[in-house]
């Protein structure tokens, strides 16, 4: 039973894996040669890691004999789970969609002035950003709406780079003095607190710990405008103008669709709409797993926010499903839960929630470190995911609505 997956990202390369485990044949569409680590862009976009931290070649983690087809999905038959790429037609016995999510860039001017981290080359576009502004700083020439830096979204990777910010900006303070002691951080959370999807307690830890370290939190605001020299904010207090030049767009994201699949498979938020196995309705030959579902527990009666975690573990059941019609089984049902996320706030400082206790400072960093490293090498060596899948699935990976 041949399977094609699109997508090589956290859901994609863990089916991929899964499935050549079982000596099922695989094709995997993707267009990048690169696995790319997410997570780790925030600390890149900050310049706390190098570049080539930030993926992993994909020749490095795809088993033997899977198929890597460097192209572009431009559309799919769900029923007869067949694939049109930029490259050539293919037909398989399964079809997976695990093709991810991008930024939302809801308002008004965020796709032409804002700056996005979902990819390597919005890291690029960072880092490119940080060596003009740096550029000028040094030859004391800087604009001063140059160093007010906005972050747009308060889920997991908008606190994350706020805090790297936070460390960026004392670098820079001690390098340079002067006109860099006027740098300020603000972020902006349309909501009424930080990382909504977590407990309380975790939200306002992690607001004391920003307002600690000079960062500006905006909740309960929204941007309704960007331009080049400025975002225009409507707050509790009225509409709000701030000159800056720096914007970062993490408030949110929405499921990558391909420019010709077919019409009626997607919700109203335009998640793929699945079964209890995660097939898509009424196509039973066609899976979708990770960004490109809205995970529902029917236990909870509730939806749970995409997240890496999530995007691993429907993998792993998708895999298992078409393992088990290869064999003729039955098939498993994906209940997702989380028991465990986490994120960092640079070095020796973090957050995590681990089966609803809240920690904090050094044991929350160290979570997020243990979660990061262990994914790291279990792709390269499944062995490892196989020996611990419940570590392999408790990493708190960032891919949030706002």
């Amino acid at each position: 039973m041949q399977t094609i997956v699109l997508g090589g990202g956290y859901a994609g390369l863990r089916a991929v894996q899964l499935l050549a485990s079982q000596n099922l044949p695989v094709i995997l569409v993707e267009p990048r040669r690169e696995h790319i680590l997410r997570p780790r862009l925030v600390a890149a976009a900050a310049g706390r890691i190098a570049l080539k931290e930030v993926s992993v070649p994909l020749a490095r983690v795809l088993p033997v004999g899977v198929r890597h087809l460097q192209a572009t999905a431009l559309g799919f038959d769900p029923e007869t789970a067949a694939v049109e790429t930029d490259y050539e037609m293919l037909q398989g016995d399964r079809l997976v969609i695990a093709v991810g999510s991008e930024a939302n860039l809801s308002a008004s001017g965020a796709p032409r002035y804002t700056l996005p981290l979902y990819s390597l080359e919005d890291l690029q576009q960072a880092l490119s950003h940080w060596a003009r502004l740096e550029d000028a700083l040094q030859r004391e020439r800087c604009d001063l709406s140059l160093l007010r830096w906005v972050i747009v979204g308060g889920g997991i990777t908008g606190v994350e780079l706020a805090a790297e910010l936070v460390h960026l900006a004392r670098r820079w303070r001690n390098r340079y003095g002067g006109l860099a002691e006027a740098i300020q951080i603000h972020l902006i959370q349309r909501s009424s607190r930080l990382l909504p999807d977590w407990p309380a307690e975790a939200s306002d830890w992690v607001t004391r710990w920003l307002k600690r370290h000079r960062v500006i939190v905006q909740a309960a605001t929204a941007v309704r405008r960007v331009r080049a020299d400025g975002v225009v904010l409507e707050g509790p207090a009225g509409p709000e103008e701030l000159a800056t030049q720096t914007v970062f767009w993490t408030g949110g994201s929405q499921p990558v669709r391909l420019e010709e699949e077919p019409a009626d498979l997607r919700d109203k938020s335009q998640f793929l709409r699945v079964d209890p196995y995660l097939r898509l309705v009424d196509y039973p030959r066609t899976y979708a797993i990770g960004d490109s579902i809205l995970p529902f527990n029917p236990q909870l009666n509730r939806t749970l926010p995409p997240c890496g975690q999530l995007a691993v573990r429907s993998a792993e059941v998708a895999a298992a499903n078409i393992v088990a019609e290869s064999r003729g089984e039955a098939l498993t049902a994906f209940v997702p839960t989380i028991e465990r996320i986490a994120l960092s706030l640079g070095a020796f400082d973090g957050l995590a929630v681990v089966d609803g206790q809240v920690l904090t400072g050094t044991a929350g960093w160290t979570v997020a470190q243990a979660a990061d490293l262990f994914y790291f090498n279990a792709i390269q060596n499944p062995l490892l995911a196989r020996m611990a899948p419940e570590l392999f699935s408790g990493t708190g990976l960032p891919s949030e609505r706002q």
